[in-house]
């Protein structure tokens, strides 16, 4: 996913059916672009609420106002920026695009399979816990072994011990697209560009 979205006005084709010198227009265009880019943030902010089932780690990513970064407009550019932080990025960038992926730096992986873990297997964090990450439960001394695609744990003592799964194993897992990052910017954009537009033209017109 492309994690930073560009909101831009071309000045020129405004100026010309306005009475306003391009100062005074570049001025209030970029403050309805900045306007527009903290709408944009905060729909994202919305749709990743709505879209995932977030622990309290992925809410503190995904959804606070810190997860996104916006970068007001300057009259010299007239360009705002939304970004997604780098944590952020790294949680919806699977889910914006959708596709088929293998193992990877943030996925727990055995044998060069990804390790899916149980429902419920996961802490409030949203993490597994370090004692059951697999590499820790095939260490020497684990109680963890693989047969066929699954990851097993012996569990109770050794004269009346039972195994349970943890983990499926496989070599890529299909991600379908969720997220609709670019979409949910465009949309939000339009909807609100025009009236922050007219709004920030009047307020420099009332002060000439």
């Amino acid at each position: 996913m492309a994690n930073e979205i560009r909101l831009e006005i071309d000045a020129r084709s405004f100026l010309r059916s306005l009475d306003l010198a391009k100062r005074e227009f570049d001025k209030a265009a970029a403050r309805a672009l900045t306007r527009v880019g903290y709408d944009v943030r905060d729909r994202l902010r919305t749709e990743a609420e709505g879209t995932f089932q977030l622990t309290s780690r992925g809410r503190a990513l995904l959804t606070t106002p810190s997860a996104w970064k916006v970068t007001p407009a300057q009259t010299a550019s007239l360009v705002a920026t939304i970004e997604a932080r780098p944590a952020t990025a790294g949680i919806l960038a699977k889910h914006a695009k959708g596709g088929i992926f293998g193992v990877d730096a943030d996925t727990l992986a055995v044998q060069g399979q990804r390790a899916i873990p149980i429902a419920g297997l996961r802490g409030a964090s949203g993490r597994v816990p370090k004692r059951l990450d697999p590499a820790q439960l095939l260490a020497r001394g684990g109680k963890g072994f693989v047969r066929g695609n699954v990851l097993l744990q012996r569990i109770g003592r050794r004269s009346a011990r039972a195994v349970r799964v943890l983990f499926t194993l496989t070599p890529k897992a299909r991600i379908p697209r969720r997220f609709h990052f670019e979409e949910i910017a465009r949309d939000t954009a339009r909807a609100t560009l025009p009236d922050k537009l007219r709004s920030e033209i009047a307020k420099v017109r009332l002060t000439r």
